[in-house]
């Protein structure tokens, strides 16, 4: 996992708002949510309360806001712009890094030449 992320949202009239990305967020949000959000992430399978919940999460380091308010602001911004900046802000702070792909990519060769063989 690599350092916090930051996404930068362009709310409207709201303002732009700071979404941090980090392993805080996402245990916040699972305990608001009372389950694990481990095989929903890694399937990039998530429904609206878990959106709704990594959005909270990831606002509460620049603004305390209620979920009642962050969904609120979802309902101001749009499911699709936040769903993009989420998911962008999940990606990069939990994706694979440089090291993992190149040790998937050497497993793709491996299994590749023992196909050819």
């Amino acid at each position: 996992m690599s350092a916090a992320h930051t996404v930068v949202l362009d709310a409207g009239d709201h303002g732009p708002l700071k979404l941090v990305f980090k392993f805080g967020t996402l245990r916040k949000a699972e305990r608001e949510l009372g389950r694990s959000l481990t095989s929903a992430m890694a399937e990039g399978n998530i429904g609206f309360d878990e959106l709704s919940a990594i959005f909270w999460a990831a606002l509460q380091p620049s603004l305390l806001i209620t979920r009642d308010g962050s969904d609120d602001l979802i309902d101001a911004i749009g499911v699709v712009e936040v769903t993009r900046a989420v998911m962008e802000g999940v990606s990069a702070a939990f994706g694979k890094g440089e090291h993992d792909k190149a040790d998937d990519a050497a497993a793709g060769e491996a299994k590749a030449a023992k196909k050819a063989r």
